[in-house]
């Protein structure tokens, strides 16, 4: 399993660093005026790239969760935690304890967002890991994300006070690579807990 789950976050960081090679190789010679759009979209990718890399760790690890992980978990059907009534059970006759779980940890990841490394860290303790290596890349993965959000909630602009003398945020090209490598060391250290 977790040879597939490096093997999609390869085909994905394989995606950014394509991104990369583009802004580059045709948008920088041709100084297209939207090339910042670029660096904001692999902003974007990288993001989602590096949540994808860890919900899909999360499903591959909860299933064999200690209990009180998976006591935080709603059970398959129901949209937050609470009492299970008969009806609950009713609703999933035939199915396996397995699957219910499965399906349980499957709804709760549809909903997983990772917006700072503190949830990066408590979803990385469910699985048992070990942080303290990791924490080197947290402020680093902390202003991506912050970043990833002014990108995707704020259009990238500097001010909210005024909409008629708005901004956008300048990107570099550093600024960004330095946060791709960022989760790819991050990423490394990560799998090397889990072999």
């Amino acid at each position: 399993m977790l040879d597939d789950i490096i093997y999609t976050f390869d085909k994905n960081f394989l995606r950014i660093k394509q991104l990369i090679k583009l802004y580059k190789d045709v948008l920088v010679p041709s100084n297209v005026s939207s090339k910042g759009d670029v660096l904001r979209a692999v902003t974007v990718l990288t993001h989602s790239t590096f949540e994808d890399f860890l919900r899909n760790l999360l499903r591959w690890k909860l299933p064999n969760a200690d209990p009180d992980v998976l006591n935080k978990i709603s059970l398959t059907g129901k949209e937050r935690r609470t009492k299970i009534e008969f009806r609950d059970i009713v609703n999933l006759r035939g199915k396996t304890v397995d699957e219910v779980i499965k399906a349980s940890i499957q709804e709760h990841l549809n909903k997983v967002s990772f917006n700072n490394t503190a949830d990066i860290e408590s979803h990385l303790n469910d699985m048992g890991v070990d942080t303290n290596p990791l924490k080197k890349y947290y402020s680093m993965l902390n202003d991506m994300i912050k970043r990833r959000h002014n990108i995707v909630h704020k259009a990238d602009r500097t001010n909210d006070d005024d909409i008629s003398k708005t901004r956008i945020k300048t990107i570099r090209i550093s600024q960004v690579e330095r946060w791709i490598e960022n989760v790819d060391s991050f990423v490394v250290d990560l799998i090397s807990q889990m072999r």
